[in-house]
C-alpha cells in the first residue's frame, strides 16, 4: 500500500500533476484493489491464447499490468510500457527490480502520442488508464496504429458510474460504448467483458475482416 502511494503521487491527469488528496478509507481501498485484481484477471484470461513478439502497456501507472505481462510474456516477448511521468517510470522500474523481472523497457511518453512507429507491437494493453489521458480519442488511434494487422488491442477502464469506489467523477470517464464506437471507426473489432465496476474490451482487426468477407 505504501509502494502504491508512492507512485499515485506521480500521477497524471488530463495533462497535469494530480493534486495531493487523503487517501481513501481502508474499507473503500479493499473494494478498489477488488476491482483491480478482477480487472488484472479479465485481462489474463484475455491474453491467455495469445503468443504474441512484441508487447505494449500504455499507462504504466501502479505497474501491476507490465508486472502481470511481464510474468506471463517475458521469456518469448520484449515488453514496453510507457507513461507520461517520469517518477511513476523510476518507481515502477524500481518495483520490477525488486521482483527480479527483466525483459521490461519503461519509456516516457504520451499515450496521444506514442512514440513508437505503426504496426509495431502484436499486444497494446491499456489497464484503467483510458480516463487519464487528455484525449482518450487519440489515445485510441494511437494504440490502434501501433499495433499490427493481426495483433490485439486489450482496453479495460472504470465504468462511468457514481459511486465512492470509483475513483474519478462520471464525467471523467469514457464510457464502453464511446471506446467499442471509436475502435470500430478505426477498423477493429471489439468484444466487451465487464464486472460491476469495470470493463474490458478486446479488439483486433482480424476478426474485423472476417466479417466484413462474411
Amino acid at each position: 500500500m505504501t509502494h502504491s502511494r508512492e507512485i499515485s503521487a506521480h500521477f497524471m491527469f488530463k495533462g497535469i500533476r494530480m493534486p495531493a488528496h487523503q487517501p481513501p478509507s481502508p474499507e473503500l481501498q479493499k473494494r478498489r484493489d477488488a476491482v483491480h485484481r478482477e480487472v488484472n484477471e479479465a485481462l489474463g484470461r484475455s491474453i491467455s491464447t495469445l503468443s504474441p513478439r512484441r508487447v505494449l502497456d500504455v499507462g504504466t501507472g501502479y505497474g501491476t499490468s507490465v508486472e502481470q505481462l511481464s510474468r506471463r510474456f517475458s521469456r518469448t516477448a520484449r515488453i514496453w510500457s510507457i507513461d507520461a511521468s517520469a517518477e511513476v517510470l523510476m518507481s515502477v522500474r524500481e518495483m520490477l527490480k525488486d521482483e527480479r523481472l527483466e525483459g521490461v523497457f519503461l519509456k516516457k511518453g504520451r499515450a496521444e502520442r506514442i512514440p513508437f512507429p505503426a504496426g509495431h507491437f502484436d499486444l497494446v494493453v491499456s489497464l484503467l488508464s483510458l480516463h487519464h489521458f487528455s484525449d482518450p480519442r487519440k489515445a485510441l488511434r494511437e494504440m490502434s496504429r501501433v499495433t499490427t494487422s493481426t495483433g490485439n488491442l486489450v482496453v479495460a477502464d472504470w465504468k462511468p458510474t457514481k459511486s465512492r469506489v470509483t475513483p474519478h467523477s462520471a464525467r471523467d470517464i469514457p464510457s464502453p460504448a464511446f471506446v467499442k464506437r471509436r475502435l470500430k471507426q478505426l477498423g477493429l473489432s471489439p468484444t466487451m467483458k465487464e464486472g460491476r465496476y469495470w470493463y474490458l474490451i478486446q479488439a483486433s482487426r482480424c476478426q474485423s475482416k472476417s466479417l466484413q468477407n462474411r
